[in-house]
């Protein structure tokens, strides 16, 4: 099952049957004395909520998520079971309602693919991390590894310009706790302390996708369809990470062979 965490939707405006213009600011855009477009943003709206842009003219709206629009489900990601939730969460603002029913019209522009990872407690973190960034050998891609105060992890980049590849690992407990940013969506969630403890010896794993072809191609899938994507059975990162590292030691090996066959969650 795939999960998701920061991502792009486009939806008709026809799928919404409330939207308060007055909430929101408007840019209408006129060419000749003729009115072209006539677009409505907002910004930072709740956590996980980052922008919504309609266009009624268009039929065009576009709204910018994470998964922390979930707030206590956060670490589950957006997949088949929340669905309904983040579409109620967005529904809650009152700026639009989204029909429910028609959630299936909606297409992903961007999506970063996520996996939560349990590491074995036999070895650190920072260890692990490190020896994986030792077993990279596809001269395709560079490794920098990052040990901040709010953040510790790897990054991996693809060379390619054609296509834009990044993946990141980290240290969700450490990202969740010391991020001055995620202060405000724990203060919105019923029980933080439960969801900073199930945190905890967590590698969060996220691939960032941003193109049409790109989410197709790695996911499997014939089209950009939100819930065509979410019901895919493909697993892009272990497809990502099994192109650049040789899987050598035994501490890998043990890791990844459970995260070959581990659900999207």
């Amino acid at each position: 099952m795939i999960s998701i965490d920061s991502n792009k939707i486009l939806i008709p405006f026809d799928c919404i049957d409330s939207f308060d213009s007055n909430a929101f600011f408007n840019k209408p855009i006129f060419k000749a004395g003729n009115l072209l477009q006539n677009k409505y943003t907002a910004n930072g709206i709740i956590p996980g909520l980052k922008s919504i842009e309609v266009n009624p003219t268009a039929n065009k709206v576009v709204i910018e998520t994470s998964a922390k629009i979930l707030k206590d489900n956060y670490l589950q990601g957006i997949n088949v079971n929340t669905i309904e939730q983040y579409v109620d969460s967005i529904n809650s603002t009152n700026l639009i309602h989204i029909k429910r029913a028609k959630i299936d019209q909606a297409k992903l522009l961007a999506v970063d693919t996520t996996q939560n990872i349990a590491w074995n407690d036999r070895t650190s973190f920072s260890d692990l991390i490190h020896s994986i960034q030792l077993s990279s050998v596809n001269p395709k891609y560079t490794s920098s590894l990052f040990n901040e105060k709010n953040n510790k992890g790897l990054v991996f980049t693809g060379n390619q310009k054609t296509v834009k590849t990044r993946m990141i690992m980290y240290d969700k407990f450490t990202e969740l706790t010391a991020k001055k940013d995620n202060q405000e969506f724990l203060k919105s969630c019923s029980n933080p302390y439960q969801l900073i403890e199930n945190s905890k010896g967590i590698i969060r794993v996220e691939q960032n996708t941003t193109s049409f072809k790109s989410i197709r191609d790695r996911l499997s899938v014939s089209n950009n369809d939100l819930m065509t994507v979410l019901a895919s059975t493909a697993n892009p990162n272990f497809k990502l990470l099994d192109t650049i590292t040789s899987l050598h030691s035994l501490e890998q090996l043990e890791l990844f062979e459970r995260y070959r066959d581990k659900e999207m969650t």
